[in-house]
């Protein structure tokens, strides 16, 4: 399952590498900022610590730091493709419950149709923690923010990053 999402994440880092999509302004959006990610759920196992720094070390997963603008997440491209930045796209509804996240390669123009991508996920902002779950690729959106054995579901909790960090 983990080979799972690292070659999804693969996928998407090779299909979106030095991609910029215009950013809009959209106010109040508490994604935005420099996020570190601090542990990683899946099949209902949870990763964080020395546990996730072992698990992330030379894989293709982006690794602790994530930024996330109006309309993109962006992190550092995998060792492959040194000091290039993967960004992609990612839109919100803030008015459901839970809130939901879509993640994928749509409305990027070096993306063939055929190959675009959509995770669908949930998440939930509280001062300077935020918790994604996402699905696999093109699967229904999550309902609650765990995961179970064999589900594809992917669990994250992100820190904000302590100021000189």
């Amino acid at each position: 399952m983990r080979c799972v999402l690292v070659l999804a994440l693969t996928v998407l880092s090779t299909a979106t590498a030095g991609v910029r999509a215009q950013d809009g302004k959209e106010k109040g959006n508490p994604l935005v900022g420099d996020w570190e990610l601090v542990a990683f759920g899946m099949d209902g196992a949870r990763l964080s610590g020395n546990e996730l720094a072992d698990y992330l070390d030379g894989k293709d997963f982006p690794q602790s730091r994530w930024t996330f603008t109006d309309r993109l997440i962006q992190w550092p491209a995998p060792p492959k493709a040194p000091g290039k930045t993967v960004a992609i796209p990612y839109r919100v509804k803030s008015d459901a419950a839970p809130k939901q996240i879509d993640v994928g390669t749509f409305g990027l123009e070096k993306v063939d149709p055929k190959d675009r991508l959509l995770y669908r996920g949930i998440y939930k902002v509280t001062a300077d923690t935020m918790v994604l779950c996402v699905g696999p690729a093109s699967a229904a959106r999550p309902e609650a923010f765990e995961t179970k054995a064999k589900d594809g579901l992917i669990l994250m909790e992100f820190r904000r990053p302590k100021a000189g960090r």
